[in-house]
């Protein structure tokens, strides 16, 4: 049986390599394209809603919008509908990366479109969307009912923030190059509970959101 992550994680490393690379022709990076394409081109984005709209931890967010901020992209205002908030707003030279960044992935976008057709990207985003249903519903571990999984959640956190500060710094997908290495490595920190074996890597790869 061939894994389906192994396939998403290859396409989705070539589609990283290939913006970042991009993103690198005028100074940026793919997670601060993510992040201006997520932000309100009008009136702002309240910084603790752009996390959950990019699925990236505090942490590696807080980190993003810091170089933002150091390039000239982004400016922090007073939220004046949450007196404790801010508002993230970009500036002219935001709007004119934003707007880049919308080129950038409307070219990709069209190309795969028409050298794959409309009919059999329909049937793929018809998969993802089933995928993404099964993972909500949470179909996937049952059967493992009394399995203590709170020593691997605190791993995928770790390791999720790592994975977020890696990529922020190389164009290369080093760290999923094999994923057994990293399955070992969260075992040795956090010891192997009953058929960890059987779930450690897919749980791994479901739940980082790169």
């Amino acid at each position: 049986m061939k894994y389906i992550e192994h396939a998403l994680r290859y396409t989705w490393q070539s589609i990283f390599k290939m913006y970042n690379e991009e993103a690198k022709k005028y100074g940026g990076t793919l997670a601060h394209a993510q992040a201006l394409l997520n932000l309100d081109p009008n009136k702002g984005t309240p910084s603790t809603s752009l996390g959950p709209k990019m699925g990236m931890q505090s942490t590696s967010l807080s980190r993003t919008l810091k170089s933002m901020e150091k390039h000239n992209l982004i400016v922090r205002v007073d939220n004046p509908n949450d007196k404790r908030g801010v508002l993230i707003k970009l500036t002219q030279e935001g709007l004119d990366h934003r707007n880049l960044a919308k080129k950038i992935g409307y070219k990709f976008n069209k190309a795969v479109y028409e050298k794959v057709g409309k009919k059999d990207l329909d049937i793929f985003l018809d998969v993802m969307d089933k995928i993404n249903i099964i993972i909500k519903n949470k179909e996937i571990w049952i059967g493992y009912e009394g399995t203590d999984f709170s020593n691997v959640y605190r791993a995928v956190e770790d390791f999720e923030s790592d994975v977020h500060i890696f990529f922020d710094t190389t164009d290369q997908s080093e760290v999923f190059k094999n994923m057994d290495d990293v399955t070992d490595k969260v075992i040795d920190k956090y010891g192997n509970p009953e058929q960890q074996e059987q779930w450690l890597k897919p749980l791994l790869l479901s739940l980082i959101h790169i």
